[in-house]
């Protein structure tokens, strides 16, 4: 059967990318595509294993000779952000994505790709069964879930799950970059008593804040740039 993706290189890892995109696989629903990668794993000959929350982690044991090398984890997420184009009739809970080639870029058709994380999880993969890789220590893939909306994975993830202490993040942002350290977050769940009472004589006011330039909360954080709700509370 024809793909979308074929002819694009490497090979297997858009073969891998393409089959992963055919899940659905919002956060918090990551289900099918954990499915997708027991069996892959088992058609491969690569260890698995998957926690009680939905991480998984792949193994590809050392080389013969190269048991002495340091484990090397490669680290991803099943889950992707879903969002469409208001006319899209495209249902996130049942449809692949439709993915489409124009030139030297890959995207996707009135929706979110999900390159974020799919493409990394494909090249983590990839490298578990690529056959030129002949001297090498184990390699962990893990992929943990809801990464984009509350990072539940990471947070219940046990530290016996991998045996690596060095790791490669391939959920950065650009081709070509390195980094060697990440942005955090951080949140804080508090509950006040609060009364109320009908308003007597008031009127209801609707207040937008329009105009502001976007951005992500960790890698533009450093940018002087107005948050929305702050400015809300502000005003």
């Amino acid at each position: 059967m024809s793909k979308i993706l074929d002819g694009l290189e490497p090979e297997i890892v858009w073969d891998i990318f393409e089959k992963i995109s055919a899940i659905p696989r919002c956060s918090k629903k990551e289900e099918g595509v954990q499915e997708f990668l027991e069996a892959w794993a088992r058609e491969n000959g690569v260890g698995f294993n998957k926690d009680e929350v939905g991480n998984v982690i792949l193994i590809r044991e050392a080389a013969p000779g190269c048991e002495g090398y340091p484990t090397l984890m490669m680290q991803g997420h099943q889950d992707m952000v879903c969002e469409k184009d208001p006319e899209s009739p495209h249902d996130f809970d049942v449809d692949p994505i439709p993915l489409k080639v124009e030139g030297d870029n890959v995207s996707a058709e009135g929706t979110t790709l999900g390159a974020d994380n799919g493409i990394g999880m494909a090249i983590a993969m990839a490298l578990l069964v690529d056959p030129s890789l002949e001297r090498h220590g184990k390699l962990e893939a893990v992929f943990t879930v809801d990464e984009e909306s509350g990072f539940t994975g990471i947070r219940n993830m046990s530290p016996d799950f991998f045996s690596g202490k060095r790791m490669i993040n391939l959920d950065s942002e650009e081709l070509g970059v390195i980094i060697i350290s990440s942005a955090g977050g951080g949140g804080t769940e508090y509950s006040i008593p609060i009364s109320r009472e009908p308003p007597g004589g008031w009127e209801a006011l609707s207040v937008e804040v329009t105009g502001l330039l976007g951005g992500h909360s960790g890698v533009d954080i450093h940018l002087p740039r107005l948050n929305a709700n702050i400015l809300q509370g502000r005003i």
